[in-house]
């Protein structure tokens, strides 16, 4: 499903960098819900996908275009959009490897921004970690 939308809005774009930022904002954001795409996008779950779709692409008629593509890949079915963890965790690994600093301060402002437990971090932080010492040997 995530591959389908992330070419979908690749498609729509034509910048595959910001299509995976989407994509990936959406999983974080909405990761482990499912909802049904409504005609409307400024009803009930339907208006914060499409609010999120908004605020990283800034075009009204962009964001429905892409807004709709989501809807008619999945029309008259549930929709269950999957956590960033589960679809991006080597991308993820990295942004938190690069951004943890070792305080506690910073180790919050992860968890808040990513939306994933202190220990979940702290995994990532050491898969990346060691994934950068493997291949410096």
């Amino acid at each position: 499903m995530i591959d389908e939308f992330l070419f979908a809005v690749n498609k729509i774009l034509k910048d595959y960098g910001k299509a995976v930022t989407l994509t990936r904002r959406i999983c974080r954001d909405f990761g482990g819900w499912g909802f049904y795409a409504t005609s409307s996008p400024t009803q009930g779950v339907s208006s914060a996908v499409f609010y999120t779709i908004k605020d990283i692409i800034g075009s009204d008629d962009i964001s429905l275009l892409i807004y709709n593509e989501l809807r008619n890949l999945f029309f008259k079915d549930k929709i269950y959009i999957p956590k960033e963890i589960n679809v991006f965790r080597k991308e993820l690994a990295q942004d938190i490897y690069i951004a943890y600093d070792g305080t506690g301060e910073n180790l919050i402002a992860l968890m808040n921004k990513y939306k994933i437990s202190a220990k979940t971090i702290y995994r990532l932080y050491h898969e990346e970690r060691s994934s950068r010492i493997n291949y410096v040997r």
